[in-house]
């Protein structure tokens, strides 16, 4: 897998992730109360058709009121079936489904810095010279990039050699490098 790729692979993942969390806020957020709604007036259109077959005295009102129960029943059950849908898709997404998808993002990403930590790593020449000090940065910006503090794989030897790394030019390095990997 080229570095690209790997890159392509990170924001594919990043982006599902992130559609899919933004689709179960909408069900959390929108869509299960309005369903709720939606069942509490169809219960109440059940009941009042309820009443009308109580009340009804011919036959074409208690048809009619039967009718228009039967229909309010069928609505009420579809709309309780979408309520249980939403919930066990909420449920998935909680216990399961979401850390699924953030470790699809995760392995993307560690990929991604692994493939850029080696492309930087295969840029240094075998004696290293005084400028080296930018591929150091980089490094160590790819190691905070994945979740580390930053030197402590690389740092303690680099740190040996060359001085401790600079936090400032730590950060501006690391902002250019996502900006020139279009992230």
């Amino acid at each position: 897998m080229t570095l690209i790729e790997a890159i392509n692979a990170f924001k594919q993942a990043k982006a599902e992730f992130e559609q899919k969390t933004a689709l179960m806020v909408e069900l959390r957020s929108t869509r299960l109360p309005e369903l709720r709604q939606r069942l509490s007036s169809n219960n109440f259109s059940m009941q009042q058709a309820q009443r009308q077959m109580r009340n009804a005295v011919t036959d074409e009102d208690f048809d009619a009121a039967k009718q228009q129960y039967a229909q309010a029943e069928a609505t009420y059950n579809d709309c309780a079936q979408l309520i249980t849908n939403c919930e066990s898709k909420l449920s998935f997404w909680g216990s399961t489904e979401s850390s699924l998808f953030q470790r699809k993002v995760t392995e993307a990403q560690n990929k991604m810095w692994d493939l850029k930590r080696d492309e930087v790593l295969a840029s240094f020449p075998e004696q290293l010279p005084d400028n080296i000090r930018l591929g150091i940065q980089k490094l160590a910006s790819i190691h905070t990039l994945k979740g580390g503090n930053g030197i402590s794989t690389y740092g303690n030897h680099i740190n040996q050699i060359y001085s401790e790394i600079d936090r400032v030019e730590l950060a501006t390095t690391k902002e250019a490098m996502l900006t020139e990997m279009g992230i």
